[in-house]
């Protein structure tokens, strides 16, 4: 029997156990749902395009809600109940754009493609202790969502599956993540800082590639000695990590960061330098990789300044051979003693300027903690 296509209020009757595919899809006046305790399915677009259609509430029996469910049920506020569901299909919410909160029970292991896709007014998700998997763009342009937390039995987060959060702030990562793939958090615009967990073996090209405000990212210090010598770099490639590590270590090979390290000092940038090395995961082209190419910038304007050493005992030296010129010696002033004053007076000066300059370089708060070039943009996706 069809529905009305003008029909305001349903109620479904305790003995109905499966809402069948289009069963109310596009009933555009259907403001209310009663009933359904029993309800065991609710199967591919049952409910699409009900645009007046508020609330919801999922029976303890039904386990998947099936394709496009509710698709563009734009004025959704609210899903009640859901105890038993394990899966929620693709597209099953996309463009419920007034809907504001949803609880995953911790019976629910997947969340499919596009699941959330487009709910604009979407600002917290609650529980997810048991998810498994968040599928391709599972929560894309939720623009109005502020915190995730990806729990320990997640090992994937699927490409652009927060794509454009551009109100996501925080993003709590927990150990046990394996990957962060293709654009995940691309264009999340608000995001500033993220800790990555030491599980993490891969993270994909441009997963965070727009995040234009993101200036700090953390990694675990567990393997930090690496860097400083080049025998303990062949043995952490000999040990194997080089299969989930290649681009990391050419990029450390290209530039001589083991060698160059050894040069350094000043014991508190060195451990700045070793914590932002440690533990890096497999990083693609265009996603953080160029976080780690800002270690060679800092390593570079450190080293001119230790050459400027030798530029400031030359130009004592002219000076000072210049005043003594002017002061007509009468040759009680051997060559030898001039040089030995102006290494002695570049070294004083030295140490009163580098100390300075060390804290501007290893500053955690400039802008050159991430850095995104031209072609990072213009791969991301628009």
């Amino acid at each position: 029997m069809d529905v009305p296509s003008d029909v305001i209020h349903v109620s479904i009757h305790h003995s109905v156990r499966s809402i069948h595919s289009y069963a109310f899809s596009g009933r555009s006046q259907l403001r209310t749902v009663t009933g359904g305790d029993m309800l065991e399915e609710i199967q591919r677009r049952a409910f699409s395009y009900c645009t007046s259609l508020q609330e919801i509430t999922i029976s303890p029996y039904v386990r998947v809600i099936e394709e496009e469910a509710f698709d563009n049920c734009s004025e959704l506020t609210t899903v009640n109940g859901g105890e038993g569901l394990e899966k929620i299909e693709v597209g099953a919410f996309a463009n419920c754009t007034l809907l504001r909160e949803i609880t995953f029970s911790p019976r629910v292991k997947y969340i499919k493609g596009a699941a959330f896709d487009c709910c604009y007014g979407l600002t917290t998700v609650n529980g997810g202790v048991g998810l498994r998997r968040i599928e391709s763009g599972a929560f894309s342009d939720c623009r109005s969502l502020r915190e995730i937390t990806i729990h320990p039995s997640v090992k994937r987060i699927e490409d652009r599956a927060f794509h454009r959060c551009e109100q996501l702030t925080t993003v709590n990562l927990s150990e046990g993540l394996l990957s962060i793939m293709e654009y995940a958090f691309c264009k999340c615009t608000s995001l500033q800082r993220l800790i990555i967990p030491s599980s993490v073996i891969e993270i994909e090209r441009c997963a965070f590639a727009r995040c234009t405000n993101l200036t700090s990212v953390v990694f675990c210090n567990r393997i930090q000695e690496f860097v400083t010598t080049r025998e303990s770099m062949r043995n952490w490639w000999n040990g194997g990590i080089h299969k989930r590590s290649t681009r990391a270590y050419c990029f450390l090979v290209k530039h001589q960061i083991p060698q160059r390290l050894e040069l350094l000092r000043p014991l508190t940038w060195q451990a700045d330098i070793h914590g932002m090395l440690a533990c890096i995961p497999r990083v693609s082209t265009y996603s953080l990789e160029k976080h780690f190419k800002t270690i060679d910038r800092k390593l570079w304007l450190y080293q001119n300044l230790m050459n400027a050493f030798s530029l400031l005992e030359l130009g004592l030296w002219k000076s000072i051979i210049i005043a003594q010129i002017f002061q007509r010696s009468n040759g009680s002033i051997t060559v030898d003693t001039l040089k030995i004053r102006c290494h002695d007076v570049a070294i004083n000066m030295l140490n009163q300027i580098v100390p300075f300059v060390i804290p501007f370089l290893i500053d955690g708060n400039d802008d050159g903690n991430v850095v995104y070039d031209d072609d990072s943009w213009s791969s991301a996706s628009e």
